[in-house]
């Protein structure tokens, strides 16, 4: 996953954070034309790593909807999903 597809989620969730944000939503955002074989699995990795770098409590999710619960000027840096 290229390194614009994971910066934009960091700033999508930051943006709506302590908000759910549908995981087709965030599809449509970060791959507006390409999209990948599997595009909701591929957003749960960048997730994950996410919750890597910012710690477990950072990013909630539950099916179909992930969101950013505190805010972390981390996830608006180049982190290394």
């Amino acid at each position: 996953m290229s390194e614009p597809v994971r910066i934009r989620l960091c700033g999508q969730l930051a943006v709506e954070r302590r908000h759910l944000v549908a995981t087709d939503r965030i599809v449509e955002l970060l791959w507006e034309e390409r999209r990948p074989r599997d595009p909701a699995a591929n957003v749960a990795t960048l997730v994950s790593r996410l919750r890597n770098v910012l710690g477990d409590g950072a990013v909630a999710g539950r099916r179909g909807a992930y969101g950013l619960l505190s805010w972390s000027a981390r996830c608006c840096r180049k982190v290394p999903l």
